[in-house]
C-alpha cells in the first residue's frame, strides 16, 4: 500500500479474541456492543453458480495467499500473512503499503470449504489506498467482480464479490459472526476502515463479502 509524510493511514484492524473452541470474535476500538449478525449466504449457495472463470481452480484446495488481483478494477498486489499484532489487533499490511492485503492466519485459509477468510487493507482519509478504491462509487467493487488469490506456486482460488455492509464501531457486537466465523458458509471478507472523523479516527468498517466461484 508508498506513503509520503503528509498521508495519514487508517489500518483496517479490529481487535480479536478467540475462545477455547477456536471460534473468533471481534470488536472495534473501545466500542459499545450492539447486536450484529452475519449476512445470510444461503441464497448464494442454493443458486446455480456461473462457470468457473479461466485461471481459477475448479476444485479449490486451501492455500497460503501471496498475491491478489481484482479483474474489473485492474488492481494487483501482495497478500501478507498476519496474526494478532502487539496491540491485540488483527494484523494488517505496513502503513507504507497502500495496495496490499493481509490475510488473517488465525482463521480459515483461502480455499477452505467453510468459514470466513478474513482479509484486511488500508484506507487513507488523505490520499488513496486499496480501501478507498474498493468503496469508490464509480470504480469500486461491483457485484460479480472476481477476486483472485494466488499462492507462491500460482494456484489461484477465486471469489465472486456479492455485497458489502457497514458496521459502526460503536455498535459492533463482539459475539457476532459478521466478520470472524470459522464454521459458517465459505466466503471471503475484506475489511477496511471508513467514516473518518478528525481527532477520533475512523468510526466504521466496510465489510466486502465474496463467495467461492467453485
Amino acid at each position: 500500500m508508498v506513503v509520503i509524510a503528509l498521508v495519514v493511514a487508517a489500518v483496517a484492524t479490529i481487535f480479536i479474541q478467540r475462545d477455547n473452541n477456536s471460534s473468533a470474535s471481534a470488536s472495534g476500538p473501545a466500542s459499545s456492543a450492539a447486536t450484529a449478525t452475519a449476512p445470510d449466504a444461503s441464497g448464494t449457495s442454493s443458486a446455480v453458480k456461473a462457470p468457473v472463470p479461466a485461471g481459477c481452480m475448479k476444485q479449490p484446495q486451501p492455500i497460503i495467499p501471496v498475491k491478489y488481483s481484482i479483474d474489473h478494477m485492474n488492481v494487483s498486489a501482495k497478500v501478507l500473512s498476519r496474526g494478532v499484532d502487539s496491540t491485540g489487533a488483527a494484523g494488517a499490511p505496513p502503513r507504507d503499503d497502500p495496495s496490499s492485503m493481509a490475510w488473517f492466519n488465525q482463521g480459515p485459509k483461502v480455499g477452505s470449504n467453510k468459514g470466513n477468510v478474513v482479509l484486511t487493507s488500508h484506507t487513507f482519509h488523505i490520499g488513496e489506498a486499496l480501501g478507498n478504491k474498493l468503496y469508490s462509487k464509480d470504480d469500486g467493487l461491483k457485484p460479480g467482480d472476481i477476486i483472485r488469490l494466488s499462492d507462491k506456486s500460482g494456484n489461484t482460488v477465486c471469489y465472486r464479490y456479492s455485497h458489502n455492509t457497514k458496521v459502526w464501531v460503536k455498535d459492533y457486537d463482539p459475539n457476532s459472526t459478521i466478520l470472524y466465523n470459522d464454521n459458517g458458509p465459505a466466503q471471503a471478507v475484506i475489511v477496511v476502515c471508513w467514516d473518518y472523523v478528525k481527532g477520533k479516527g475512523h468510526e466504521s468498517r466496510i465489510l466486502f463479502y465474496a463467495d467461492p466461484v467453485a
